[in-house]
């Protein structure tokens, strides 16, 4: 499997649960870079997708706060805020555990890396319902 794309982006939870209260002059240009983004990757045509994001409390607390984590299953339930204040409804998210399963036994060869089988998605899946 090849790296066919790689993007960065903000994931704030404001982006759709308070779209309005933003001034339009700079919310539309910022939605326009978002459906450019989400263009760039279809036309990518990944086989999976890798979302590197920061843990808020949805999987670990300060008990058991590991420095990475990896999900390892084949769906995810997200997101974890409630749906009305988000505007993301809550859904079912596809993973690939055999993937997961195969980066985690690579990575921990030289990373002390935690691994979960049951994981919840927080907001980060805001790019995958970003644009109307």
């Amino acid at each position: 499997m090849s790296l066919v794309f790689a993007a960065i982006c903000s994931h704030a939870p404001g982006i759709r649960g308070r779209a309005t209260m933003a001034d339009p002059a700079l919310r539309e240009p910022f939605y326009a870079a978002y459906r450019r983004l989400r263009e760039q990757l279809l036309a990518a045509r990944p086989d999976a997708l890798l979302v590197v994001a920061a843990e808020h409390f949805a999987n670990f607390f300060m008990n058991n706060m590991p420095s990475f984590a990896i999900g390892m299953a084949d769906r995810y339930s997200g997101p974890i805020e409630d749906p009305a204040w988000l505007g993301i409804p809550r859904a079912s998210i596809p993973g690939n555990a055999a993937l997961s399963q195969a980066l985690i036994q690579e990575i921990m060869q030289t990373v002390d890396v935690a691994f979960a089988e049951e994981w919840k998605c927080d907001h980060p899946r805001t790019i995958c319902r970003l644009c109307p």
